[in-house]
């Protein structure tokens, strides 16, 4: 993957929160119309989408930053599926209120693996003990609304966090470096990386709570 400008990480993100707004929508009507496994699908696959936002948006905070980007790295963390439902995972970690205190973090970036089977249970005939499931059977009608109301929630969430950090080209460098002055993520441990997560949580869930007030 060639280097992208501020810009071009803008419009990707653009494009990125459009597709998953298509793809929520298409997701109700199929849902509306009992076609709850394919409903499924493509919910699930706007989450994925959103978690590109995530990725573009953290490279382009790292640019502002006077950080190198590892494009190569970037552009196969995109087509990577594990890595986008991990990063979906961390999201929902830390925009869902009392989570930091009361979910285990590590089951849920766990679970990438899991929720990608799911996908293609969605989509597929599985084998299960023995005996052919289509995906009506394997996806129930309650998972399938609750993977359209996770992914509801994240383009929410996600829209209003572009609407508060504005677009990557009109962000101050000084703002980013900041961001990163008082951690440096390439030489940050597993441990430490997982705690700043869990404070990094507690402190944006206060924020929306003041926010509110």
């Amino acid at each position: 993957m060639s280097k992208l400008t501020l810009q071009q990480l803008d419009t990707g993100i653009e494009a990125a929160v459009a597709n998953a707004a298509s793809l929520i929508e298409e997701a109700e009507l199929l849902f509306r119309s009992n076609f709850h496994a394919r409903a499924y699908t493509l919910a699930h696959i706007a989450r994925e989408e959103l978690a590109k936002v995530t990725m573009f948006y953290a490279a382009g905070l790292r640019m502002l930053a006077g950080k190198a980007v590892d494009w190569k790295k970037l552009h196969k963390r995109l087509r990577d599926h594990n890595s986008k439902l991990t990063s979906d995972a961390l999201l929902s970690f830390i925009s869902t209120p009392g989570a930091a205190d009361t979910l285990p973090l590590e089951k849920m970036l766990g679970g990438a693996k899991t929720r990608n089977q799911w996908k293609n249970d969605s989509l597929y005939v599985s084998m299960v003990d023995g005996s052919f499931k289509t995906p009506p059977e394997m996806i129930t009608r309650k998972k399938a609304e609750r993977t359209i109301a996770i992914a509801q929630f994240a383009l929410l969430d996600t829209t209003r966090y572009l609407a508060g950090g504005g677009k990557l080209s009109k962000r101050s460098p000084d703002e980013a470096k900041k961001i990163f002055s008082s951690i440096d993520p390439d030489k940050m441990s597993p441990i430490d990386g997982l705690a700043l997560v869990k404070e990094l949580a507690k402190l944006l869930q206060q924020h929306a709570v003041n926010r509110t007030r």
